[in-house]
Parts: structure tokens; C-alpha cells; sequence
């Protein structure tokens, strides 16, 4: 590699680069001062802060076409770019939500964020990646990470058993994907998504080992993104891990997830005689119906907000299933919507879960009297995740469905509607028990500066997205035109 391509490579990977040099600065601020653990946090703040500002410097600096480093591992292209200032924005909203919760004790405070960095550079590895090899090992990285992460509390009975079911439901996918790569390997010859496309293309392969090896990849992104029948792990995780890592793994590995189905899929299997995206419609249907019923019967909050989560991944798989460069947009439109609107939930369920006392739902009775602001505001995200205008989770739906109807797969947009009228039933029911019951004992809900500034950015995001959507439409236009 000579002097010139060095310097390049350094540019495009700048913000992980400074991530990593970021974490290692915490690891080693704690071993020389160990009294200063609460300015952890501000340093991870900035960290992100700094890594989203290089990213959106570069965006502009970005050649027409992909651009390809380290032998073809990773391309730099306007996708890539925009999914690592998602997940910027992701991880700065939960190291507020850590900052305002301190769920951790004193002594894991370094360790916890200095994994927020690393996790991160996994997320944004997977959005890089266009080798399988590059997939698999950022995606152990991000597994590793979530790991310790959700066993932090490591001395509460359920948190212990959230973090093994993770691990191993988490180390059963893995290798389901990784036997799934390697029949792509064995099929192709290679493990490059454009070679292995060409390959496809050319035809002459094994159709049905073909088709069980695009089964079992997507089985093992499909643990990430909590999809039907690989989601028995998420409520226990959800109410288990401390809520901050809560919010984050129901966003971040997500977010992460599907632009690497996206990208496999579209650049590296492609549809040639064989149709994938019924079985994608198929596991859509699924996942969201499956998610909804659950959840209307769900009192922990922390356990609603999980099987939520599952149903989002079945409104999102409808786009991806729907093979358009409309169902592609609808895609990073309804992400990015959910991360807002389901950080910013998560963000108010830590200070009222923490003046109630409880995760249950019932709890939360009269909570409008004693925090009017804090009700309010989870209110808005809550109807912003059952699509209620103006919000943006209405403004995702409309792309998904409109993308179904588009594509002439209506069944997958009346599937979506009926369940989104499901949904309603149990979010609503939330605001009910916080407006129209009286409170059973005396609440005092205190706001943490932290989590102050999530929501105002959460609930700017949510509205901006939904008020005035052109500036992200043309963004995620100009991100999926690589497809």
C-alpha cells in the first residue's frame, strides 16, 4: 500500500479509527484515575459527537461510485456513510440514556463505555462490509460487545440469565450463518458479494443448496433484527439487561442488520430464478403478527416494548421483501425513524420505571399528574410507533405500505394495517393507565439532565421526520441508488 492510498484509507475511516483511540483513552483514564468515572460519559459523548461530524464531512467528499479498500473487505459508498452516521446517533442517544440512568456500579464504568465504542465500530463494520469474512467478524464484535453489555448487572438474578440466553441463542445463529456462508463460499468460490453475484448471475449453480444457503444467512441476521422464529430471545434480554442496553440493542444491531441484508441480498444474491422475497413476505407477516398478539397481553413494559420490537422488524422486512428501489427506501425511512421514536420511549421509561418503583405497566397509573412534561412526551413516541400523523412512524409505514401496494404484494400492506390497528390497542393502553387512572401512591419523576437532552433530540427527530420529511427522503434516495 503505498504513502497516497494510506492517507485515503485513513480519511474514509477516520471517525472508527477515533473510536477505537477513544476507548482505549477511556481503558486507560480509569487505570490513572479511577476517581473520575462520571466524565466517562461526557468523553463518549464527544467521541460521537466528533465521529458523526467527520462522517458528515466525508459524505460530501464521496466519489460517484464505491469506493473499495483493505482488497476489497470494505466499500466506502453513500449507503455505508449514512448507516454510520445512524448508528453515531444511536450510540450518542444511549450513552445519554447510561448517563441519565447509572444503573452500572463505579468500578465497570470505564469498561461499559469503552464497550459502547467497540460495539459501535462493529455496527459500523457491518454497514462497510462486502466481504463475508468482513460480515462475520464485525458481527462477532458486535455480539462480544452486547454480551457483557446485558450481563453488567451481573449480580441480578435476571440480568444472569438474559445475558446466557443471549450468548446462546447468539452463538446458535452464528453458526447457523456461518454454515450458510460457507455453502456461498463452496457454491461461488468466493466469499466477494460482487463475485459471488457474477457467479450467481452466470447461473449453473446448485439451485437448491443455493436457496438453503440464503436460508440459513438469513436466519442468522434475522437473531439481530428479532425476527420470527429467532426472536425467543429478545423479551427476556429486554427486561433483564439494564434498560440503557436495552434501548440500544433494540436499535443499534438492527439498524446494523438490515443494511447487511440489503446489501447481500441486492448486491451479493441478487433474483435469478430464485425468488427469495416471498419467503422475506412470508417471515414479514410473522414476525409482526407475532409481536403484536404478544404484546397486547404484556404488563411488563420492558417486555412490551421487546415484543414492539419484534413487530417493527415485520413493518421493516416488508420493504425489504418488496424488490423496488421504493421498498429499498422505505426501508432506511422506517429506520430511522424507529430509532428516534424508540430511543426516545426508552428514554422516559428509565425515570418512571425508577419513581414507580416497578416495570409494570399498571404502575404507571396518574403518571400525567406528577410528570405531565415526561407523559407528554412518551405519548408522542408511543403514537409515532403505532403510525399516528404527524410523527414519523406514520411516515415510514405510508413508504412500507406504499411500497407493497407498489410492488404488487398487497397482502403484505393489509398485513401491515391490521396489525399496526393491533398495536394501537396496546400503546394507547400505556397512555390510557397515564391520563385516565388516579395515581395509587405519591410519585416524585426527576429528569437527569441526560435524559433530558435524549428526548429533546429524540422528539426532534420524530417530528422533524413527520413534519417535513423532503430533506431525509433525498438523503435515503441518494444512500439506496446504489442497489
Amino acid at each position: 500500500m503505498s504513502v497516497r492510498e494510506l492517507l485515503i484509507n485513513s480519511v474514509q475511516f477516520a471517525p472508527e479509527l477515533f473510536l477505537v483511540l477513544a476507548a482505549f483513552a477511556i481503558v486507560l483514564f480509569d487505570f490513572l484515575s479511577r476517581s473520575k468515572q462520571r466524565d466517562l460519559g461526557i468523553v463518549s459523548l464527544i467521541a460521537f459527537a466528533v465521529a458523526g461530524g467527520m462522517l458528515w464531512f466525508i459524505s460530501s467528499h464521496i466519489p460517484p461510485q464505491s469506493s473499495v479498500y483493505f482488497s476489497g473487505m470494505v466499500t466506502v459508498d453513500a449507503f455505508s456513510t449514512a448507516v454510520r452516521f445512524v448508528i453515531c446517533i444511536v450510540m450518542f442517544l444511549a450513552v445519554l440514556l447510561s448517563m441519565g440512568d447509572r444503573f452500572h456500579r463505579d468500578g465497570d464504568t470505564a469498561e461499559y463505555y469503552a464497550l459502547l465504542l467497540f460495539m459501535s465500530v462493529g455496527l459500523s463494520g457491518l454497514s462497510l462490509s462486502k466481504n463475508l469474512l468482513m460480515i462475520y467478524l464485525s458481527l462477532e464484535l458486535v455480539s462480544l460487545s452486547s454480551y457483557i453489555l446485558v450481563s453488567l448487572t451481573k449480580r441480578e438474578f435476571f440480568s444472569s440469565e438474559a445475558s446466557l440466553k443471549y450468548f446462546l441463542f447468539g452463538a446458535l445463529s452464528t453458526g447457523i450463518m456461518l454454515y450458510g456462508m460457507s455453502l456461498v463460499y463452496g457454491l461461488t468460490g468466493s466469499i466477494d458479494l460482487d463475485r459471488t453475484f457474477a457467479a450467481v448471475a452466470a447461473g449453473g449453480l446448485n439451485a437448491g443448496a443455493l436457496y438453503l444457503a440464503v436460508v440459513l444467512v438469513l436466519a442468522g441476521l434475522g437473531f439481530k433484527i428479532a425476527m420470527v422464529p429467532f426472536q425467543m430471545w429478545a423479551p427476556d434480554v429486554y427486561q433483564g439487561a439494564p434498560t440503557p442496553v436495552t434501548a440500544l440493542i433494540s436499535v443499534g444491531p438492527k439498524v446494523a442488520a438490515f443494511a447487511v441484508l440489503l446489501r447481500f441480498f441486492y448486491k451479493g444474491i441478487g433474483d435469478f430464478g430464485m425468488n427469495w422475497y416471498d419467503l422475506a413476505g412470508f417471515l414479514s407477516v410473522a414476525t409482526m403478527t407475532v409481536g403484536n398478539v404478544i404484546a397486547v397481553s404484556q404488563n411488563n413494559v420492558k417486555r412490551m416494548l421487546a415484543y414492539s420490537s419484534i413487530a417493527q422488524a415485520g413493518y421493516i422486512l416488508i420493504g425489504f421483501a418488496v424488490p423496488s428501489a421504493l421498498g429499498k427506501q422505505s426501508v432506511i425511512i422506517y429506520l430511522l425513524a424507529y430509532v428516534f421514536m424508540n430511543l426516545g420511549a426508552f428514554a422516559l421509561v428509565i425515570p418512571l420505571i425508577r419513581a414507580v418503583g416497578s416495570e409494570e405497566i399498571s404502575d404507571l397509573k396518574g403518571v400525567a399528574q406528577k410528570a405531565p412534561v415526561a407523559a407528554l412526551a412518551l405519548t408522542l413516541f408511543l403514537l409515532s410507533l403505532a403510525g399516528i400523523p404527524p410523527m414519523a412512524g406514520f411516515l415510514g409505514k405510508f413508504y412500507i405500505f406504499s411500497a407493497a401496494v407498489q410492488g404488487q404484494k398487497l397482502y403484505l400492506a393489509v398485513a401491515g394495517v391490521l396489525n399496526s390497528v393491533i398495536a394501537l390497542y396496546y400503546y394507547v393502553r400505556v397512555i390510557k393507565y397515564m391520563y385516565l387512572d388516579q395515581p395509587e401512591k405519591d410519585l416524585a419523576v426527576a429528569l437527569h439532565p441526560a435524559i433530558v437532552a435524549a428526548v429533546i433530540i429524540a422528539a426532534a427527530g420524530t417530528l422533524s421526520i413527520g413534519i417535513y420529511p423532503e430533506p431525509f427522503i433525498r438523503i435515503v434516495a441518494g444512500a439506496v441508488s446504489i442497489f
